[in-house]
């Protein structure tokens, strides 16, 4: 997109990253979460609108908020079949707010999805034996079409499913009212 020096802001953490909603995205090659994973970052929306990709790699795996549907935070992974995870295996999308500071948090523990927010589980699937697969395409932050309208600060990818414990005191560690 056209990010530039105006697209950093204060953030949780020092500083992060202001996307517009009209074409800001970063794309960062190819990223394989081809088996248990954990994505995150911290997310607050200017507005809710319209679907909103935080983390997008095309029929891999996805951390959004959705309009449409069940409508809510959402996370999936694809098994090269159809997508999977926080509504289509049971699950509740949990709704947004527009303005304020959220921890998300999605893990794959080669088991079940679970959403976390704010520290604490959210949502979970029941069983799913697929795991993710993965591809050639490149992953993004704020998806083409599907752009975040808002600022991201701490995302990261790893290639563990973190516990609820290690997730827990990672938000207490992070949040903004934090004396750690």
């Amino acid at each position: 997109g056209d990010m530039d020096g105006r697209s950093v802001v204060d953030a949780v953490i020092g500083r992060g990253l202001w996307f517009d909603g009209i074409n800001d995205h970063i794309a960062l090659g190819d990223v394989d979460l081809s088996g248990t994973y954990t994505m995150s970052a911290w997310v607050k929306a200017d507005t809710l609108g319209s679907p909103q990709r935080f983390i997008w790699k095309r029929n891999a795996y996805t951390l959004w908020y959705d309009i449409g549907g069940p409508g809510g935070i959402r996370c999936e992974h694809h098994s090269g079949i159809d997508w999977r995870g926080i509504a289509q295996d049971s699950g509740f999308a949990p709704p947004m707010t527009a303005g304020s500071w959220y921890f998300l948090c999605g893990t794959y523990d080669g088991d079940r999805i679970r959403l976390y927010i704010n520290g604490e589980l959210a949502s979970e699937t029941r069983t799913i034996a697929a795991a993710p697969q993965n591809n050639a395409e490149p992953l993004f932050f704020s998806r083409i079409n599907e752009y975040v309208h808002g600022s991201m600060d701490e995302i990261r990818l790893e290639t563990v499913a973190r516990s609820a414990a290690w997730i827990r005191l990672r938000y207490l560690t992070e949040k903004p009212s934090s004396n750690a």
